[in-house]
Protein backbone atom coordinates (compact mmCIF):
# COMPACT_ATOMS: atom_id res chain seq x y z
CA UNK A 1 0.00 0.00 0.00
CA UNK A 2 1.38 3.70 -0.98
CA UNK A 3 1.39 6.56 0.61
CA UNK A 4 -0.61 8.28 -1.30
CA UNK A 5 -2.97 5.58 -0.43
CA UNK A 6 -2.26 6.28 3.23
CA UNK A 7 -2.45 9.75 3.31
CA UNK A 8 -6.60 8.94 1.51
CA UNK A 9 -7.22 7.13 4.89
CA UNK A 10 -5.44 9.46 7.24
CA UNK A 11 -7.81 12.20 5.47
CA UNK A 12 -11.21 10.05 6.26
CA UNK A 13 -10.55 9.73 10.16
CA UNK A 14 -9.71 13.35 10.19
CA UNK A 15 -12.73 14.28 8.74
CA UNK A 16 -15.19 12.50 11.30
CA UNK A 17 -13.24 14.26 13.92
CA UNK A 18 -10.41 12.20 15.07
CA UNK A 19 -7.07 13.44 15.95
CA UNK A 20 -4.22 12.84 13.36
CA UNK A 21 -2.23 10.33 16.08
CA UNK A 22 -5.16 7.95 16.98
CA UNK A 23 -4.01 4.83 19.35
CA UNK A 24 -5.01 1.76 17.53
CA UNK A 25 -5.34 -0.11 20.90
CA UNK A 26 -8.27 -2.31 20.55
CA UNK A 27 -9.59 -4.58 17.75
CA UNK A 28 -12.35 -2.80 16.65
CA UNK A 29 -9.80 0.60 16.14
CA UNK A 30 -7.56 -1.82 14.25
CA UNK A 31 -10.42 -3.79 12.43
CA UNK A 32 -12.07 -0.07 11.95
CA UNK A 33 -8.61 1.74 10.87
CA UNK A 34 -7.61 -1.86 8.06
CA UNK A 35 -11.40 -0.77 6.80
CA UNK A 36 -10.64 2.74 5.88
CA UNK A 37 -7.14 2.39 4.48
CA UNK A 38 -8.60 0.09 2.20
CA UNK A 39 -11.61 2.24 1.15
CA UNK A 40 -8.76 5.37 0.54
CA UNK A 41 -6.81 3.18 -1.10
CA UNK A 42 -10.00 2.23 -3.54
CA UNK A 43 -11.08 6.05 -3.77
CA UNK A 44 -7.09 6.80 -4.96
CA UNK A 45 -7.93 4.72 -8.03
CA UNK A 46 -11.48 6.16 -8.94
CA UNK A 47 -10.71 9.87 -8.48
CA UNK A 48 -8.83 11.79 -11.48
CA UNK A 49 -6.90 14.70 -11.35
CA UNK A 50 -10.49 16.79 -11.67
CA UNK A 51 -10.67 15.41 -7.93
CA UNK A 52 -14.32 14.24 -8.63
CA UNK A 53 -15.15 13.10 -5.10
CA UNK A 54 -15.81 15.33 -2.47
CA UNK A 55 -14.99 14.15 1.08
CA UNK A 56 -17.12 15.60 3.20
CA UNK A 57 -19.95 13.90 1.38
CA UNK A 58 -17.96 10.78 1.83
CA UNK A 59 -18.05 10.80 5.41
CA UNK A 60 -22.10 11.62 5.15
CA UNK A 61 -22.04 8.93 3.20
CA UNK A 62 -20.28 6.33 4.93
CA UNK A 63 -22.39 7.30 9.12
CA UNK A 64 -25.84 7.50 7.19
CA UNK A 65 -25.26 4.22 5.71
CA UNK A 66 -23.54 2.64 8.76
CA UNK A 67 -25.87 3.62 11.20
CA UNK A 68 -28.96 3.01 9.43
CA UNK A 69 -30.04 6.41 9.03
CA UNK A 70 -32.69 7.71 6.26
CA UNK A 71 -30.25 8.41 2.37
CA UNK A 72 -30.02 11.76 0.96
CA UNK A 73 -30.01 9.96 -2.31
CA UNK A 74 -32.63 7.10 -3.75
CA UNK A 75 -30.63 3.93 -5.15
CA UNK A 76 -32.12 5.26 -8.62
CA UNK A 77 -30.18 8.36 -8.26
CA UNK A 78 -27.09 7.07 -7.03
CA UNK A 79 -27.03 4.57 -9.66
CA UNK A 80 -27.53 7.04 -12.25
CA UNK A 81 -24.72 8.61 -10.32
CA UNK A 82 -22.31 5.87 -10.40
CA UNK A 83 -23.01 5.37 -14.36
CA UNK A 84 -22.25 8.76 -15.51
CA UNK A 85 -19.20 8.59 -13.34
CA UNK A 86 -18.33 5.35 -14.74
CA UNK A 87 -18.82 6.54 -18.21
CA UNK A 88 -16.46 9.61 -17.87
CA UNK A 89 -13.65 7.56 -16.64
CA UNK A 90 -14.12 5.26 -19.67
CA UNK A 91 -13.66 8.23 -22.16
CA UNK A 92 -10.88 9.75 -20.17
CA UNK A 93 -9.13 6.22 -20.29
CA UNK A 94 -9.82 6.06 -24.13
CA UNK A 95 -8.74 10.01 -24.72
CA UNK A 96 -5.37 8.66 -22.40
CA UNK A 97 -4.64 5.71 -24.93
CA UNK A 98 -5.13 7.91 -27.54
CA UNK A 99 -2.81 10.19 -26.47
CA UNK A 100 -0.36 7.98 -25.84
CA UNK A 101 -0.81 6.42 -29.27
CA UNK A 102 -0.40 9.27 -31.10
CA UNK A 103 2.74 10.34 -29.12
CA UNK A 104 4.33 7.46 -29.78
CA UNK A 105 3.36 7.66 -33.83
CA UNK A 106 5.10 11.37 -33.56
CA UNK A 107 7.84 10.06 -31.65
CA UNK A 108 8.49 6.98 -34.24
CA UNK A 109 8.23 9.66 -37.15
CA UNK A 110 10.65 11.46 -35.54
CA UNK A 111 13.00 8.85 -35.06
CA UNK A 112 12.95 7.51 -38.32
CA UNK A 113 13.20 10.49 -40.03
CA UNK A 114 16.30 11.59 -37.70
CA UNK A 115 17.77 7.95 -38.22
CA UNK A 116 17.06 8.02 -42.10
CA UNK A 117 19.04 11.47 -42.24
CA UNK A 118 22.08 10.36 -40.48
CA UNK A 119 22.59 7.23 -42.43
CA UNK A 120 22.45 9.73 -45.35
CA UNK A 121 25.37 11.64 -43.96
CA UNK A 122 27.45 8.75 -43.01
CA UNK A 123 26.79 6.59 -46.11
CA UNK A 124 29.27 9.83 -47.48
CA UNK A 125 31.78 9.30 -44.85
CA UNK A 126 35.34 7.74 -45.61
CA UNK A 127 35.55 3.45 -44.95
CA UNK A 128 31.97 3.47 -44.82
CA UNK A 129 29.92 0.63 -46.79
CA UNK A 130 26.53 0.26 -47.64
CA UNK A 131 24.78 -3.15 -48.37
CA UNK A 132 21.85 -3.73 -50.52
CA UNK A 133 19.82 -3.68 -47.53
CA UNK A 134 20.90 -0.56 -46.52
CA UNK A 135 23.08 -1.82 -43.14
CA UNK A 136 25.99 0.06 -43.18
CA UNK A 137 29.25 -0.55 -41.82
CA UNK A 138 33.12 0.62 -41.18
CA UNK A 139 35.64 -1.90 -40.91
CA UNK A 140 38.04 -1.53 -37.59
CA UNK A 141 40.14 -4.38 -37.92
CA UNK A 142 39.99 -7.36 -40.31
CA UNK A 143 40.32 -10.72 -39.09
CA UNK A 144 41.87 -13.76 -40.61
CA UNK A 145 39.62 -17.07 -39.19
CA UNK A 146 36.77 -18.81 -40.59
CA UNK A 147 33.33 -16.78 -41.46
CA UNK A 148 30.10 -17.67 -40.02
CA UNK A 149 27.29 -18.96 -41.92
CA UNK A 150 24.08 -18.15 -41.35
CA UNK A 151 23.49 -21.68 -38.62
CA UNK A 152 26.88 -20.90 -36.60
CA UNK A 153 27.56 -20.04 -33.03
CA UNK A 154 29.84 -17.21 -32.41
CA UNK A 155 31.31 -15.70 -29.26
CA UNK A 156 31.19 -11.61 -29.81
CA UNK A 157 32.18 -8.80 -28.07
CA UNK A 158 30.54 -5.67 -28.19
CA UNK A 159 29.01 -2.13 -27.56
CA UNK A 160 25.45 -0.38 -28.78
CA UNK A 161 24.81 3.17 -28.78
CA UNK A 162 21.73 5.46 -30.86
CA UNK A 163 22.85 8.06 -32.85
CA UNK A 164 22.84 10.59 -29.99
CA UNK A 165 26.13 8.59 -28.44
CA UNK A 166 23.76 6.92 -25.81
CA UNK A 167 25.20 3.29 -24.94
CA UNK A 168 22.35 1.30 -23.98
CA UNK A 169 24.17 -1.91 -23.58
CA UNK A 170 28.21 -3.30 -23.69
CA UNK A 171 29.28 -6.72 -22.52
CA UNK A 172 32.75 -4.87 -22.79
CA UNK A 173 31.75 -2.77 -19.70
CA UNK A 174 30.83 -5.94 -18.41
CA UNK A 175 33.98 -7.66 -19.28
CA UNK A 176 31.80 -10.97 -20.55
CA UNK A 177 31.73 -11.82 -23.98
CA UNK A 178 28.13 -13.06 -25.07
CA UNK A 179 27.85 -16.52 -26.90
CA UNK A 180 24.59 -17.38 -29.04
CA UNK A 181 23.72 -18.53 -32.62
CA UNK A 182 23.52 -16.43 -35.20
CA UNK A 183 19.84 -16.70 -36.42
CA UNK A 184 18.59 -15.78 -32.87
CA UNK A 185 19.58 -12.08 -33.59
CA UNK A 186 18.28 -9.23 -35.22
CA UNK A 187 18.18 -8.58 -38.97
CA UNK A 188 21.34 -6.24 -38.89
CA UNK A 189 23.13 -8.73 -36.78
CA UNK A 190 22.59 -11.63 -38.98
CA UNK A 191 23.78 -9.72 -41.76
CA UNK A 192 26.41 -7.87 -40.25
CA UNK A 193 27.75 -11.20 -38.62
CA UNK A 194 28.61 -12.97 -42.10
CA UNK A 195 30.54 -10.44 -43.19
CA UNK A 196 32.97 -10.91 -40.54
CA UNK A 197 35.94 -13.35 -40.42
CA UNK A 198 36.92 -14.47 -37.08
CA UNK A 199 39.21 -11.97 -35.45
CA UNK A 200 37.34 -9.23 -36.76
CA UNK A 201 36.24 -5.54 -35.52
CA UNK A 202 33.10 -3.95 -37.04
CA UNK A 203 31.25 -0.72 -36.74
CA UNK A 204 27.89 -1.49 -37.76
CA UNK A 205 24.92 1.46 -38.50
CA UNK A 206 21.56 -0.52 -39.00
CA UNK A 207 18.18 1.17 -39.98
CA UNK A 208 15.50 0.81 -37.23
CA UNK A 209 14.05 -1.93 -40.26
CA UNK A 210 16.98 -4.02 -39.66
CA UNK A 211 16.97 -3.35 -35.65
CA UNK A 212 13.42 -2.98 -33.59
CA UNK A 213 11.55 -0.78 -35.92
CA UNK A 214 8.45 0.71 -34.68
CA UNK A 215 8.68 -1.47 -31.64
CA UNK A 216 11.79 -0.70 -29.78
CA UNK A 217 12.91 -2.14 -26.53
CA UNK A 218 11.41 -0.41 -22.86
CA UNK A 219 12.72 2.93 -22.22
CA UNK A 220 16.46 2.11 -23.57
CA UNK A 221 16.03 1.73 -27.37
CA UNK A 222 12.79 4.14 -28.49
CA UNK A 223 10.98 3.01 -31.73
CA UNK A 224 12.16 3.45 -35.08
CA UNK A 225 15.58 4.09 -33.41
CA UNK A 226 19.29 3.49 -36.12
CA UNK A 227 21.62 1.78 -33.66
CA UNK A 228 25.13 1.68 -33.82
CA UNK A 229 27.32 -1.59 -33.04
CA UNK A 230 30.86 -2.27 -32.17
CA UNK A 231 31.25 -5.69 -33.02
CA UNK A 232 34.55 -7.70 -32.35
CA UNK A 233 33.83 -11.69 -33.49
CA UNK A 234 36.03 -13.82 -30.89
CA UNK A 235 35.16 -17.25 -32.08
CA UNK A 236 32.75 -19.20 -35.13
CA UNK A 237 31.49 -22.48 -34.01
CA UNK A 238 30.14 -24.47 -36.72
CA UNK A 239 30.59 -27.85 -35.36
CA UNK A 240 26.83 -27.97 -33.89
CA UNK A 241 25.12 -24.73 -33.48
CA UNK A 242 22.83 -26.13 -30.92
CA UNK A 243 25.74 -28.03 -29.10
CA UNK A 244 28.02 -26.07 -26.02
CA UNK A 245 26.35 -22.86 -26.97
CA UNK A 246 25.52 -20.94 -23.60
CA UNK A 247 23.29 -18.34 -24.23
CA UNK A 248 24.14 -14.78 -23.47
CA UNK A 249 22.95 -14.19 -19.92
CA UNK A 250 20.77 -11.53 -21.48
CA UNK A 251 18.80 -14.06 -23.71
CA UNK A 252 17.72 -16.51 -20.61
CA UNK A 253 16.13 -12.83 -19.46
CA UNK A 254 14.12 -11.63 -23.22
CA UNK A 255 10.91 -12.60 -21.16
CA UNK A 256 11.49 -10.53 -17.82
CA UNK A 257 10.18 -7.25 -16.81
CA UNK A 258 10.56 -4.11 -18.52
CA UNK A 259 12.83 -2.57 -16.30
CA UNK A 260 15.70 -5.61 -16.68
CA UNK A 261 15.52 -4.68 -20.02
CA UNK A 262 16.39 -1.33 -19.60
CA UNK A 263 19.69 -2.58 -18.13
CA UNK A 264 19.96 -5.67 -20.21
CA UNK A 265 19.14 -4.61 -23.50
CA UNK A 266 21.48 -7.70 -25.02
CA UNK A 267 18.04 -9.53 -24.17
CA UNK A 268 16.03 -7.94 -26.84
CA UNK A 269 19.42 -8.20 -29.26
CA UNK A 270 18.65 -11.93 -29.05
CA UNK A 271 15.57 -11.89 -29.36
CA UNK A 272 13.67 -9.03 -31.24
CA UNK A 273 10.50 -11.09 -31.81
CA UNK A 274 9.50 -10.96 -27.77
CA UNK A 275 10.44 -7.23 -27.71
CA UNK A 276 7.78 -6.34 -30.52
CA UNK A 277 5.64 -9.02 -28.38
CA UNK A 278 6.28 -7.33 -25.33
CA UNK A 279 4.91 -3.79 -27.03
CA UNK A 280 1.76 -5.64 -28.42
CA UNK A 281 0.76 -6.64 -25.43
CA UNK A 282 1.09 -3.33 -24.35
CA UNK A 283 -1.08 -2.00 -26.60
CA UNK A 284 -3.59 -4.68 -26.18
CA UNK A 285 -3.78 -4.16 -22.30
CA UNK A 286 -4.69 -0.69 -22.56
CA UNK A 287 -7.20 -1.43 -24.97
CA UNK A 288 -8.77 -3.98 -22.52
CA UNK A 289 -8.28 -1.72 -20.18
CA UNK A 290 -10.73 0.60 -21.96
CA UNK A 291 -13.10 -1.93 -23.02
CA UNK A 292 -13.64 -3.20 -19.91
CA UNK A 293 -14.52 0.42 -18.24
CA UNK A 294 -16.45 0.76 -21.51
CA UNK A 295 -18.82 -2.69 -20.47
CA UNK A 296 -18.55 -1.56 -16.75
CA UNK A 297 -20.45 1.89 -17.77
CA UNK A 298 -22.67 -0.21 -19.76
CA UNK A 299 -23.17 -2.76 -17.58
CA UNK A 300 -24.59 -0.08 -14.60
CA UNK A 301 -26.70 1.12 -17.00
CA UNK A 302 -28.28 -1.95 -17.91
CA UNK A 303 -29.06 -2.64 -14.12
CA UNK A 304 -30.24 0.34 -14.09
CA UNK A 305 -33.08 -0.14 -16.76
CA UNK A 306 -33.66 -3.70 -15.27
CA UNK A 307 -34.40 -2.21 -12.07
CA UNK A 308 -36.70 0.35 -14.03
CA UNK A 309 -38.36 -2.31 -15.56
CA UNK A 310 -39.19 -4.90 -12.47
CA UNK A 311 -40.57 -1.62 -10.56
CA UNK A 312 -42.96 -1.20 -13.48
CA UNK A 313 -43.18 -5.48 -13.38
CA UNK A 314 -44.44 -4.69 -9.67
CA UNK A 315 -46.80 -1.79 -10.46
CA UNK A 316 -48.15 -3.46 -13.43
CA UNK A 317 -48.56 -7.31 -11.84
CA UNK A 318 -50.59 -4.55 -8.11
CA UNK A 319 -52.67 -3.37 -10.95
CA UNK A 320 -53.53 -6.79 -11.87
CA UNK A 321 -54.32 -7.92 -8.95
CA UNK A 322 -56.48 -4.94 -7.79
CA UNK A 323 -57.99 -5.46 -11.00
CA UNK A 324 -59.02 -9.15 -10.33
CA UNK A 325 -59.83 -8.47 -6.78
CA UNK A 326 -62.56 -5.93 -7.90
CA UNK A 327 -63.71 -8.29 -10.45
CA UNK A 328 -64.28 -11.24 -7.89
CA UNK A 329 -65.97 -8.69 -5.31
CA UNK A 330 -68.14 -7.77 -8.21
CA UNK A 331 -68.91 -11.27 -9.05
CA UNK A 332 -69.85 -12.04 -5.60
CA UNK A 333 -72.47 -9.40 -5.52
CA UNK A 334 -74.38 -10.28 -8.60
CA UNK A 335 -74.53 -13.91 -6.99
CA UNK A 336 -75.80 -12.78 -3.69
CA UNK A 337 -78.44 -10.18 -5.37
CA UNK A 338 -79.35 -13.27 -7.52
CA UNK A 339 -79.58 -15.51 -4.39
CA UNK A 340 -81.66 -12.91 -2.40
CA UNK A 341 -84.10 -12.38 -5.39
CA UNK A 342 -84.45 -16.00 -5.63
CA UNK A 343 -85.53 -15.99 -2.39
CA UNK A 344 -87.74 -13.66 -2.46
CA UNK A 345 -89.58 -15.79 -5.13
CA UNK A 346 -89.57 -18.93 -3.64
CA UNK A 347 -91.20 -16.86 -0.47
CA UNK A 348 -93.92 -15.11 -2.74
CA UNK A 349 -94.82 -18.52 -4.48
CA UNK A 350 -95.30 -20.57 -0.87
CA UNK A 351 -97.27 -17.65 0.70
CA UNK A 352 -99.11 -17.21 -2.58
CA UNK A 353 -100.22 -21.23 -1.87
CA UNK A 354 -100.86 -21.14 1.31
CA UNK A 355 -103.30 -18.49 0.49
Amino acid sequence: MNKTKLVLASIIVTAIGYVHAYTLDTDAKRIGYTIGADIGSTLGEFTGEENELDFNALIVGLKDAYEGNDLSMTIEEMDETMQVFAQKRAQEMQEEQAKLMEEQKKQQAENLKAGQKFLEDNAQKEGVKTTDSGLQYLVLKEGKGEKPGPQASVTVHYEGSLIDGTVFDSSIERGEPVSFNINQVIDGWVEGLQLMSEGAKYRFFIPAGLAYGEAGVGLSIPPNSTLIFDIELIKVDTSDPDKGVEKPEQAKKAEETEDTADTRTTTAIISSKAAEAQAEDTIAEAKANAEAANQEAKDIAADVLQEADDAKTDVTAEKQDNQSDNTTADKASELANEAVKQEANEAAAVSKATK
